[in-house]
């Protein structure tokens, strides 16, 4: 069975529970039992058979605590062991976690009127988080169900406390009933009593009240036993009232207002289970059936007690018998009683002292060892370990289940935390649950040593706010990836303080927001879809055109940067030179030269949104628009982890990766660019443009150039409105070496218009020590 339940809880209630579990399953066994055996007796006595159901119950209240009381015996066939059963494991909650901080979308801004100098601005900025892809969970993997124990006990407190409101009930209407009635000290229906009493052997004093003239004849009591009947039963006959008396003192002399006790409190116990609910009306059918029997013995003909039943159903009514009192007729099952008193060959033989004492010891030998045998110990399953590549521990949980974060802050958005109940709510946490919870560890892409790089990195620069990914060129493994602002796992265990994670929620930065897969407009790297777009068609050596510092589109003017900064042009341009120089009037032109549906193509294969997807109502988009597309201005969402699939697929000679975070998974091809029979030659031109634009005079990416490992990529840069300021957020994506690459890199850091100079320093700073620390380079 490919299933686990898994009870969270603490370990009393845990405890506490599987010894409830183990109780259930045996006393349904004995319940079951006792109702073989009560078939099994069928033509033996109502008084015998009742005896096998107050032994039963008796039993149902008593077998669970032997679990604690009674010596273990392991005999269990290994079919009914826990272990061998779905499984039961047992996990401590980390008290943690409120829900996800809400997220204040940014506004757009006119980029018409806001022109950084470097580049060209992004208009719009989403916070909406893409899922990394997830590694799917093995199909042998089993099914985790996950149920907080503290709740099943507070169901099953509810079943139990509901059944007791109709016992509470009960004894407040036989308490009024009390109140009502007067007492009968003397006359003749008292004399008859005393006498009936005499014969029957019952030494105890009982009560005998009367009340309205309405009132069904019922006794109730354990201790102060109370025989109720109504006024006119004064004036009965003297038979109808000896039937009567002696239905109600069998009751008493059989101490069926006990066992009536004993049956309700096994039922609130085991409110669950059907058995349970059928014992007790079996039991109470079998009490009156025993008291019936006791009347016709002493004497009563059967016709008459049977034509006198009848006229008691008609006389009074019987359907307001409170629960805890033994009416002299009842609705459900009157019918039946009437056939039994008629019927000549039925039993009705009393049960005998002896008797009695031989079903006790049958019970003591049944109950006894059935209460001592044991269930298998329900595992416990300590929550698996996430690892990076290189088998370090990134996360662990130690024998008490306390979840442990070695590396503090490092890859925190990657690693994630838990929920309170011990359910993953952010990354490799969450992405695989199913795995860590069933105890097995999980090997992640991420090599520590290359995060630790990216995160100094980042830091040194001094950037508030941004993302950083790095990939691996030659199958898309997500080597490192971290955001900023970074938060503390390890705060969110055992317990968050209500001001921290206050103080995590309002922070403008949103540091509970991993920004490795939110999505930004892309800026000048969108120059790089349109590029391969141009390869598809075979039309990147076509792709000429000319800057004039602005171009005019639809009634709309987009000036270069160039033209802002210098009051130049840059002339006729191709493809590599308009990449390497980032012009804004040849990413427009490029961008309506290819027009949307071809631009969508490609972005789908890159694995990036569509512009029909991201345009609304404006399908299909206008010139206009196009234009504004190609510089990378509306329509143009990305995050950086897609960012840095796009500069792998450019770099490794047209394969497009799904970005990989499951070491133990094979590396998923979305597509081979080649293969498709996109061009080989523009295709090589775009990857030129990209060198040229760090290595080349005039490339806007020369802030990222090395002497120690030449560096290809893209830059980019935007703007955004940010609770009525306006900040910029800075691109810039390549790889490295540039003539065999291994590394893929997206850098995103926003804050003031500074970032657009440490875009390039944290790229060079990460690829110069990735490539230098790689074992070729050794």
């Amino acid at each position: 069975m490919n299933l686990r339940l898994v009870l969270v809880g603490s370990a009393s209630a845990a405890s506490f529970f599987l010894h409830a579990l183990d109780g259930i399953a045996k006393v349904g066994l004995l319940l079951a039992l006792a109702a073989l055996v009560a078939v099994c007796l069928r033509r033996a006595s109502a008084a015998q058979r009742h005896l096998v159901w107050v032994c039963a119950l008796v039993g149902a209240i008593l077998l669970p605590f032997g679990y604690r009381i009674l010596p273990a015996w392991k005999v269990l066939p290994s079919w009914m062991r826990w272990e061998e059963a779905p499984r039961l494991l047992l996990q401590k909650p980390a008290q943690v976690l409120a829900a996800e901080p809400s997220k204040q979308p940014a506004e757009i801004l006119n980029v018409e009127e806001l022109l950084p100098a470097d580049d060209v601005p992004e208009a719009g900025f989403s916070t909406a988080i893409e899922p990394k892809t997830p590694a799917s969970v093995a199909s042998a993997e089993p099914k985790i169900f996950r149920v907080p124990v503290s709740d099943l006990i507070g169901v099953w407190f509810v079943g139990a406390a509901v059944l007791a409101v109709p016992l509470g009930i009960s004894s407040m209407r036989l308490r009024r009933k009390k109140s009502k009635a007067h007492r009968l000290d003397s006359g003749p229906l008292f004399e008859i009593c005393e006498t009936l009493k005499a014969d029957l052997c019952i030494r105890r004093r009982v009560t005998i009240l009367l009340g309205d003239a309405a009132q069904m004849p019922m006794v109730w009591g354990i201790f102060r036993p109370v025989v109720l009947l109504p006024e006119k039963a004064q004036t009965w006959p003297d038979e109808r009232i000896r039937a009567v008396l002696l239905h109600e003192l069998s009751h008493l002399r059989r101490n069926d207002p006990l066992a009536l006790w004993i049956a309700h409190l096994a039922l609130a116990l085991h409110w669950f289970n059907p058995l349970a609910w059928w014992a007790v009306r079996q039991l109470r059918i079998e009490q009156e059936n025993a008291c019936d029997d006791a009347v016709l013995r002493h004497g009563v003909r059967s016709s008459d007690y049977a034509a006198q039943m009848l006229e008691l159903g008609a006389d009074f009514s019987i359907d307001k018998i409170p629960t805890m009192a033994l009416g002299m007729a009842r609705s459900s099952g009157l019918d039946n009683r009437i056939c039994g008193l008629l019927d000549p060959t039925k039993n009705r033989r009393a049960a005998s002292r002896l008797l009695m004492l031989g079903f006790a010891t049958l019970a003591v030998f049944v109950g006894g060892p059935l209460a001592m045998l044991r269930a298998g110990e329900p595992e416990v399953v300590v929550r698996g370990r996430i690892l990076d590549r290189n088998g370090l521990v990134l996360a662990e949980s130690s024998g008490d289940q306390m979840r442990q974060y070695p590396h503090g802050k490092a890859a925190a958005h990657q690693i994630g935390w838990v929920s309170p109940r011990f359910i993953g709510v952010s990354g490799a946490e969450k992405n695989f649950d199913q795995s860590l919870a069933a105890g097995n560890d999980v090997r992640l892409t991420l090599d520590l040593k290359a995060q630790q790089i990216v995160e100094t990195a980042i830091q040194n620069a001094g950037v508030e706010r941004g993302a950083v990914v790095v990939l691996d060129c030659r199958n898309g493994e997500v080597l490192a990836s971290t955001s900023v602002p970074e938060i503390e796992p390890q705060q969110f265990v055992p317990q968050i303080e209500p001001g921290y994670w206050k103080k995590l929620s309002k922070d403008p930065n949103q540091p509970l927001l991993d920004q490795t897969t939110a999505k930004f407009v892309q800026g000048a790297t969108y120059s790089l879809v349109a590029a391969v777009a141009a390869a598809r068609t075979g039309q990147g050596e076509h792709a000429v055109f000319d800057c004039t510092g602005s171009l005019s589109v639809d009634g709309a003017k987009i000036n270069c940067w160039i033209k802002n900064s210098y009051g130049n042009s840059h002339g006729p341009l191709g493809l590599r030179a308009g990449i390497a120089n980032a012009c804004n009037c040849y990413r427009s032109q490029l961008a309506m030269m290819m027009g949307q549906k071809e631009l969508d193509i490609a972005a789908e294969v890159l694995g990036l949104e569509k512009i029909s997807s991201q345009a609304g109502d404006e399908n299909p988009i206008s010139q206009r628009s196009l234009a504004l597309v190609g510089i990378g201005q509306v329509f143009t969402r990305a995050s950086p982890q897609q960012l840095a699939v796009l500069a792998a697929a450019i770099g490794n000679g047209g394969k497009v990766w799904v970005p990989r975070v499951a070491l133990d998974e094979p590396p998923q091809l979305r597509a081979d660019l080649v293969k498709l029979g996109w061009n080989q030659r523009d295709l090589a031109t775009i990857r030129l443009g990209m060198e040229d634009c760090v290595n080349a005079s005039g490339g806007t990416g020369q802030s990222a150039r090395s002497d120690l490992v030449k560096i290809s990529g893209k830059t980019g840069t935007g703007l955004i409105m940010d609770r009525g300021r306006a900040i910029a957020h800075a691109w810039f994506i390549g790889y490295a070496p540039a003539e065999n690459p291994r590394y893929a890199v997206a850098v995103m850091a926003q804050g003031s218009g500074a970032v657009g100079r440490v875009r390039g320093p944290i790229a060079r700073a990460i690829l110069e020590a990735l490539c230098l620390d790689a074992p070729e380079s050794r």
